[in-house]
Formats: C-alpha cells, structure tokens, sequence
C-alpha cells in the first residue's frame, strides 16, 4: 500500500461524507474557533498552555466523534449524530487523557535534546555547531514520536483501548511502516500549512480570523481520517504477519 492509495481512499470517504462529518463536527468547531478569538480579545499576552488546553478538550470531542461515525460508515451503518455522540462521549476522557499524554512524551523528549541546546546557543559556551546540532535532533525526535504515537485516537476509540495501551498498539503497528505514515500524513496536513501561510496576505479582521479558524479546523479532520485508514491497514498487516 502506497502513501498515495492511503490519502485518495481517505479523500473519497471524506468527500462522500462531507455534509454527514460537517453536521458532526461544526457546532464543535464553531465555538472552538469563538473561544479562541474571545480569549484573544480578552487578553492576548495569555499563557500558551491556556490554549493548549482548550485545543485538547474541544479537538478531543469533535475528533472521537468523526471517528465513531467513520467506523461505523466504514462496517455499513449509518448512525445518527445523537447516538455517534453518544457513543464517543464515554470515550472522550480517555481521549483528552491520550492526547495529553502523547503531548507530554513529545516535547518532554524533544526538550532533553532542545533545552540544553537553547542555554549553550545563547550563552556561547562551545562551539555553534554543537547547540544548532541539538536542536536538530530535538526536532526530529518530536517529528518521529509524532509520527509513532499517530495511531492513538483512532486505537483508543475504535478499539477502546486505554491510552498507554493505545500508545504500544501505535508503536507496534507503526514499526516498520514509518516512512508510509509520515508521507500519508504529511500529504494530509500540507494543506494546513498552505491556508496557515496564507493567512499572512489576508486583512487582519475578527470575523476574518474566525471564518480561517472554522475552515482550517474543519479541513484538519482530514487527518484523522488519515491516521484512521492507516490503523485499519497496519492492523490486518499486522494480524497477517501473527498469523503466518
């Protein structure tokens, strides 16, 4: 399976299923993206993990119920908002767990490797080479972690696996299939990057910002679609090779 099959057959469900996953995922969304311009209103020199948080909490609601509804079109049902929301509502602590949990090995990781690398970079004790080498390889171990860890959400909540179960289960099935995943989700969030530069030649206007916001989100959900079809590839995959 290539990155390319992963990324159309996840683009078709997506498409099909566009009003479905809107009806879903919007009035989530909307007040995500109101939240985030009222607090910017309010007071924009906050604290980043303020934001951090409500990333987490809203994302996890929004995220576990398209992924509820995904596998439940996927096995041919057609379930109703109520009862997807029904169903992802018992799964929704574990996952705001999962996600602080997956954000906490990430940059707790990277931090050993980048902190270190900041201090000698700004005090210039040693050579710049040492420093700016650092903190290469900080960022590269948070973009593998990422990449690893991506097959969380949709383990835990097709699955119902707890969340360090859900983080083994990733690495377990990620092994070996790294560069399939990296290339199926960098192929998924490409277009995030496009619209987030983009955003630089549009007018700086409240209700601009929070049309932006609703649209970026909205788009994000692609992604996990991603990551979904690849934990159903990599799942038969894996039980093949157990079996043989």
């Amino acid at each position: 399976m290539q990155a390319f099959a992963v990324l159309r057959d996840s683009l078709y469900f997506f498409r099909c299923n566009l009003i479905a996953i809107a009806r879903l995922c919007l009035p989530v969304i909307i007040p995500q993206a109101l939240a985030v311009q009222l607090l910017d209103f309010m007071d924009s020199d906050r604290p980043v993990y303020g934001d951090v948080i409500l990333m987490l909490v809203f994302s996890s609601f929004y995220t576990g119920a398209l992924l509820v509804y995904l596998d439940a079109r996927i096995n041919g049902g057609d379930p109703t908002t109520q009862k997807v929301f029904a169903v992802a509502s018992t799964r929704i602590p574990a996952l705001i767990s999962l996600a602080m949990l997956n954000l906490l090995i990430i940059t707790a990781s990277a931090a050993v490797l980048v902190f270190p690398g900041i201090v000698m970079l700004t005090g210039m004790v040693v050579s710049p080479s040492v420093p700016i080498a650092l903190i290469a390889l900080g960022t590269v171990l948070a973009l593998w972690l990422s990449i690893r860890l991506s097959l969380t959400q949709p383990l835990l909540i097709v699955r119902s696996l707890n969340p360090t179960a859900a983080i083994r289960e990733s690495f377990a099935l990620t092994r070996g299939h790294f560069w399939l995943v990296a290339a199926s989700l960098t192929g998924a969030v490409l277009p995030l990057f496009a619209f987030q530069m983009g955003r630089f030649f549009l007018p700086s206007h409240p209700m601009v910002d929070v049309l932006l916001d609703i649209f970026i989100l909205f788009v994000q959900l692609g992604a996990a679609v991603v990551a979904y079809r690849l934990s159903c590839l990599l799942t038969d995959i894996h039980r093949q090779k157990t079996i043989a």
